[in-house]
């Protein structure tokens, strides 16, 4: 974060910004303090957790003022990403390839491609428990967030416009009555002390940046296809992703909505 220096703080005239991502590894295989269950308890578990953390993100990053803050969604996996050389040809086609995530994964501790017989078991403990399936929740729940910040933060603007709009009719009632005063007595008048009332600081800007979709159209740009399906290599969609990300910043910069 950029603190202004003591005594220096109008010479800051832009925003800090932020880029956070809370990684696809909350998961169940990542949290073993989660209860190991056959059914889907443990997983609401991490949901939950999960959702703590947010809050507790935002509790601490919203008070800071002069600050934009994107969350950019968790990118989706390709559990068969080692049989998939090129882009998917629209996200149609991306969302029809992709169903069944948690069921393809199992089903890769079958293929000696992937895994050795004597890896088969750990393998199917693990794949079940690397939670994919909680991505697009996980993504959900920063979009509801952030979007309540985002409500509130206009609030607070609104009051704070409105207290800035009524010191200046102040400011030009009491200029009004001293050049009425001056032009009748012949001298200035005194004035009284103003009644100011202190503005209250408007929290930081949330914004949501959606990756998921352009991501979910590349199973073709892995890190190691066959053994890492989640992870992607350089440059491939991490251009993608910051041409997005200067997007949003030319459209918030114009004063234009931006995309999510």
């Amino acid at each position: 974060m950029a603190t202004p220096v003591k005594g220096e703080e109008e010479s800051v005239n832009q925003d800090t910004i932020i880029i956070l991502n809370a990684g696809a590894h909350w998961s169940r295989h990542e949290l073993p303090m989660i209860p190991h269950s056959k059914d889907l308890g443990d997983q609401r578990l991490v949901e939950r957790a999960y959702s703590r953390m947010i809050d507790l993100n935002a509790a601490r990053l919203s008070p800071i003022a002069r600050t934009k803050i994107f969350y950019r969604t968790t990118s989706p996996g390709h559990p068969s990403c080692h049989n998939q050389d090129e882009p998917y040809t629209s996200l149609e086609a991306a969302h029809a390839g992709e169903r069944n995530l948690v069921d393809r994964l199992i089903a890769l501790a079958d293929d000696p491609r992937i895994t050795t017989p004597e890896m088969r078991q750990e393998m199917l403990s693990q794949r079940v428990r690397w939670d994919w399936d909680l991505f697009v929740p996980h993504n959900k729940l920063w979009k509801k967030r952030i979007a309540e910040l985002q409500q509130q933060r206009a609030a607070q603007q609104r009051k704070a416009d409105a207290q800035e709009e009524l010191d200046r009719r102040q400011k030009e009632e009491q200029e009004r009555q001293r050049h009425h005063h001056k032009q009748h007595s012949g001298r200035p008048k005194t004035d009284s002390e103003p009644h100011w009332v202190e503005v209250e600081e408007v929290n930081a800007q949330w914004y949501y940046l959606d990756i998921w979709d352009m991501s979910l159209q590349r199973p073709d740009a892995h890190l190691k296809p066959g053994k890492d399906c989640l992870h992607y290599c350089l440059p491939s969609v991490f251009n993608e992703w910051i041409h997005l990300f200067n997007h949003e910043l030319y459209l918030i910069e114009n004063g234009k909505p931006p995309t999510a």
